[in-house]
């Protein structure tokens, strides 16, 4: 099997040509992905599924989950746009026309959002909407993952940029400067926790 896509994209490519769907959608999950409940797939050509963090032994890794994941509301909006500024494969539903026309072949390492911008791109938009439905996926088990997890998200949303245009280039610049900063979150918490119990001991003392 030869193709231009590497690591998850490549497997997904694989898939494409290799596994017949008679189906008019593709559902995506990751392999730790549990959903709870689950009433449909609306009628778009993506769907993006919202997700939740499973605790996996590291508090740290698992507030930043919470914190990243809770400014996804943003994604609300992303059916106006042209372009969705990001997707992920956690959880989303592609139409099988729209993947037979795209495809996976191409070299990314955020695969899915690399196929959001270029079905955007050749379909001149696509219809695009946000489900909150409970898919749990499991926060990354140290920092040092985390960490690595960021670095190649950031990289491969670099490198697929070009996609865009100069004014949504803006707003993915803007995407990526949270995602660098939210494994840094703790630090907020520990300061605020900190200062609080310093007022009280205060109040206490005196």
């Amino acid at each position: 099997f030869e193709a231009n896509a590497i690591r998850k994209g490549r497997a997904l490519e694989w898939a494409r040509i290799n596994l017949e769907c008679n189906d008019e959608y593709i559902l995506y999950i990751d392999e730790d992905t549990l959903i709870k409940n689950f009433d449909g797939i609306p009628d778009y050509d993506m769907i993006q599924f919202r997700e939740k963090p499973i605790y996996t032994g590291s508090i740290t890794t698992y507030l930043t989950e919470v914190y990243r994941m809770g400014y996804q509301y943003e994604q609300l909006s992303f059916g106006f746009y042209k372009y969705p500024i990001y997707a992920w494969g956690g959880g989303i539903a592609i139409r099988n026309s729209v993947e037979e026309k795209v495809t996976w072949d191409v070299e990314s390492i955020t695969e899915d959002t690399s196929f959001a911008w270029r079905a955007a791109e050749i379909n001149d938009g696509i219809s695009f909407t946000v489900v909150n439905e409970e898919f749990y996926n499991q926060s990354p088990p140290s920092i040092m993952a985390l960490l690595k997890q960021r670095r190649r998200w950031a990289s491969g949303t670099i490198k697929d940029a070009w996609i865009l245009s100069t004014g949504y280039k803006f707003f993915v610049y803007a995407r990526l400067f949270t995602w660098i900063y939210s494994p840094f979150v703790f630090l907020n918490v520990h300061c605020i926790v900190v200062h609080y119990s310093q007022v009280l001991l205060y109040y206490n003392l005196y």
